[in-house]
């Protein structure tokens, strides 16, 4: 299990890398850092599928099975998000709309359509 609470109290801001602040993607990063994986760093996509730009753009990650984890693709007010799985249902987050980043359950009704996909980095 890779520790995350010291990071409930971090806000969200476009590029941030931490410690204070994050955007989707420099979350994702550093749970994968936390995991003592290194994974390279990008601006995160604003208007693009993120299904493609993870397969296609982003070597080295993968399409895998949901679980605790592995990042997941999201779409969230009409942007793309990802996240990272904690469990078999909860994920981490940084949270544009609330400013913060935060621990919610992947099947609530607000995200389990919205699932693009779910990625590993190799």
């Amino acid at each position: 299990m890779v520790k995350y609470a010291d990071l409930l109290s971090a806000n969200f801001e476009y590029g941030g890398r931490g410690p204070k602040s994050f955007d989707c993607y420099g979350l994702v990063q550093e749970m994968y850092r936390r995991k003592g994986i290194e994974t390279p760093n990008f601006d995160s996509p604003s208007r693009e599928e993120l299904q493609d730009y993870f397969a296609n753009r982003l070597n080295h990650w993968r399409p895998t099975k949901p679980g605790p984890g592995v990042g997941v693709a999201l779409k969230s007010m009409g942007r793309l998000h990802c996240g990272f799985m904690l469990g078999e249902v909860q994920f981490i987050h940084a949270s544009e709309s609330r400013k913060a980043v935060l621990v919610e359950r992947i099947d609530s009704p607000l995200w389990r359509h919205n699932v693009v996909g779910y990625y590993d980095y190799e």
